[in-house]
């Protein structure tokens, strides 16, 4: 960062501020995260888990916390293994399903999405609303199909109640078009 000062007396206030703007730039500290799935960043997390567990085991570096316990160091991280391998599959199970059912819905809606690079183009023969979704779980697009004569898009507490609610707070209480 370049600071520039003055030495001349009209400017002492503005060159003390641009000092102490200067010096609290200078302690600010980015840290880059990567955007990634948090079901996929716990997926990772856990199998590197398990991958440690099972080192332990075979390297017989444990620790006994539990002096008096029935069960044996190996079942206890045998079951946390399985634990942990269970719960991997149940959320790649999770995901592949909401997967499956997107794309189940953007066949029945009688879609054709085509990825262009930087832009998707959709193919229908019906008329569809498109909205960035903020859902981070999401596929990112929320694909609305439009009913054949008046459909209605607005806040979700507007009255009439919209056909396409949860719209974001800055649109009008309705906005509808006709088609037909």
């Amino acid at each position: 960062m370049i600071a520039t000062v003055s030495p001349a007396m009209c400017n002492y206030g503005e060159t003390l501020s641009t000092l102490r703007y200067a010096s609290r730039a200078k302690n600010i500290v980015n840290k880059p995260v990567v955007n990634e799935d948090l079901n996929v960043r716990l997926i990772r997390d856990l199998r590197a888990e398990i991958k440690r567990l099972k080192m332990i085991i075979t390297d017989g570096n444990f620790d006994v916390s539990q002096p008096g316990s029935s069960k044996t160091v190996t079942e206890l991280f045998s079951e946390d293994i399985q634990r942990k391998e269970n719960q991997i599959a149940q959320l790649t199970k999770t995901w592949a399903g909401k997967w499956e059912g997107y794309q189940n819905i953007i066949e029945d809606s009688n879609l054709a999405l085509h990825s262009e690079g930087i832009k998707m183009t959709v193919a229908s023969e019906l008329p569809h609303f498109l909205a960035v979704d903020d859902d981070a779980l999401g596929t990112g697009v929320v694909i609305y199909r439009l009913q054949d004569e008046h459909t209605s898009i607005g806040a979700a507490g507007s009255s009439p109640r919209p056909d396409i609610g949860n719209a974001a707070n800055h649109l009008p209480k309705k906005l509808s078009s006709k088609f037909g």
